[in-house]
């Protein structure tokens, strides 16, 4: 979890003082660690954040952590990150 979340933070680092709250959601399988701890583990002790359960769906895929980021930056394009079988989840992109 730990790996996934390092990108997430190396990726908006620039934004840093302008993430105001992230939200994350995991799928029931994963118990053994929560994604906003691990969050401010690696430093984002300023921004909120806060972790709860996706709704439990057939087929949906296992071992996956959402992740909504608020921003007070005003982006003209955002990149939307879907890694390994998350990129299944939104085909269109």
């Amino acid at each position: 979890m730990e790996h996934y979340l390092f990108i997430y933070v190396h990726l908006f680092l620039f934004l840093t003082k302008q993430i105001f709250k992230s939200i994350f959601t995991v799928t029931k399988d994963l118990t053994k660690a929560f994604p906003a701890k691990a969050f401010r583990e690696l430093g984002m002790h300023t921004v909120a954040a806060i972790d709860t359960l996706a709704p439990d769906v057939d087929g949906d895929i296992k071992g996956c952590i959402r992740v909504l980021i608020h921003t007070t930056k005003d982006l003209k394009k955002v990149n939307h990150i879907y890694l390994d079988d998350a990129k299944n989840l939104r085909p269109d992109r």
